[in-house]
């Protein structure tokens, strides 16, 4: 026997456990793993080689303390959360044409602390969250500490201002990593471990899932049918001709957000109106945002997109990750229909189209082969989303702050706003619209 084997031996059946545990998880920190790409993240991909250092896909939140925190313990929680989500220390390299994704043992988060005066925080905040990501280098996060008022004065507003490359975030995952960071912070700042519990899998694990089952008789069974459906459903679909202001630009460069504000009144009348038509609120304002384009524009049939989490196993709810894909939603308004009518016929494509919300965007896209324009999304050109509750990085932002560009030239989202009735916004691209139009 050998004198390490000897000295564990003599270790008693928790130690040998323990030490079990810690080299399970050394092996697991010094692995690379790597795998495909999802099919989202392929698209997002090939837009970065075509265009490098592209904004609108990146995802952007300012978290706001009313009082000064300890910086160190930022970085280190935010380390943490880094060490806990592979998707956070992955980077993608080229390789034969397209992409593989590669999880690195460790990738320190890019972060910063300064203090500034309140006049020059937002200009160096807004600088930093739109700096270009290196896709193949990475650290894909980064992060801002900001005291603002300087660093003389006492006390004083904190801004923690995140910022990410869309290929391994989405909006869910800006909330996950907030609420992570927070107690991360909480934790560190009380000297206890945070209580989180063990993720279930992780981003890449996905995508290897995905690839696989797209491979199985159920899933190229699945695949056949959805291809089909949105073939037949997105045939001829003409493209929504936004009455712009201006030329269509090769990209947008900045945009804006108008607020929307549904009195309780009318809120209780859509509620009364869905319970009758046998629809939700989100189809509701979906119609609303439908008729309103209808009328923008004289067209009758009209096509939008609605993003969906892609989160339909409890196992993904705690992931940071790329998942959501945009379902695309075609209803005809012919004959002059009032708004039941409007309503039950969204209601009813809704139906049809969330029931193949499975095939990834990207793959419609490739079955539809739409017409392509340089500067133009393909299928669509508004999105719509209906958020169950007012989103986290609408309520965050500092003030003074940039809205963020904005990835397509109208969008609109409506929440409930916590006494009965309906906010919302409507963001714009600046490239296209003035907000007088908009408003």
């Amino acid at each position: 026997m050998t004198a390490s084997r000897a000295r564990l031996a003599q270790l008693g059946p928790d130690r040998r456990r323990a030490l079990a545990d810690a080299l399970r998880r050394q092996r697991e920190t010094t692995a690379v793993r790597e795998g495909p790409l999802s099919a989202a993240q392929q698209r997002l991909w090939f837009l970065e080689q075509l265009a490098p250092g592209r904004l609108d896909y990146v995802e952007t939140s300012v978290v706001r303390s009313p009082a000064r925190l300890d910086p160190l313990l930022w970085q280190r929680a935010l380390a943490a959360v880094v060490d806990r989500h592979e998707s956070l220390r992955t980077v993608f390299l080229p390789q034969d044409g397209t992409a593989v994704q590669r999880v690195l043992p460790a990738l320190p988060p890019d972060f910063a602390h300064v203090a500034l005066p309140s006049t020059a925080a937002p200009a160096l905040v807004a600088e930093r969250l739109v700096r270009r990501f290196d896709l193949a280098q990475g650290p894909l996060l980064r992060a801002l500490c900001v005291d603002v008022g300087g660093i003389d004065i006492d006390g004083g507003e904190q801004w923690l201002a995140l910022s990410m490359h869309h290929i391994v975030c989405d909006g869910w995952s800006m909330a996950n990593l907030a609420r992570e960071v927070a107690a991360f912070y909480e934790a560190l700042a009380q000297g206890r471990r945070a209580a989180l519990p063990p993720l279930p899998l992780q981003a890449l694990d996905v995508a290897l899932w995905q690839a696989a089952w797209r491979k199985t008789p159920a899933g190229i069974a699945a695949t056949d049918a959805g291809i089909a459906f949105w073939q037949q459903q997105l045939a001829g679909a003409p493209p929504l001709q936004l009455p712009a202001d201006r030329p269509v630009p090769t990209a947008s460069t900045g945009g804006g957000q108008v607020p929307i504000t549904v009195p309780r009144v009318v809120a209780d009348a859509l509620h009364r109106l869905c319970e009758r038509e046998g629809a939700t609120l989100f189809m509701a304002g979906l119609a609303g945002f439908l008729a309103m384009l209808h009328r923008w524009t004289g067209q009758d049939d009209l096509v939008v997109g609605c993003p969906v989490a892609g989160r339909d196993r409890v196992e993904l709810e705690p992931l940071i990750g790329f998942f959501v894909n945009a379902v695309v939603i075609r209803v005809d308004f012919a004959g002059d229909p009032g708004f039941r009518t409007m309503l039950g016929r969204t209601r009813d494509s809704c139906l049809a189209s969330f029931a193949h919300q499975h095939i990834p965007f990207e793959h419609v896209v490739e079955a539809v082969a739409p017409p392509r324009e340089a500067g133009s999304n393909p299928l669509f050109q508004a999105i719509f989303q209906w958020h169950a509750n007012a989103p986290d990085a609408l309520l965050a932002d500092a003030p003074g702050l940039p809205p963020p560009i904005p990835k397509f030239p109208l969008r609109c989202d409506l929440w409930p706003d916590g006494t009965g009735g309906i906010a919302g916004m409507l963001e714009y691209s600046d490239s296209l619209f003035d907000r007088p139009t908009i408003e």
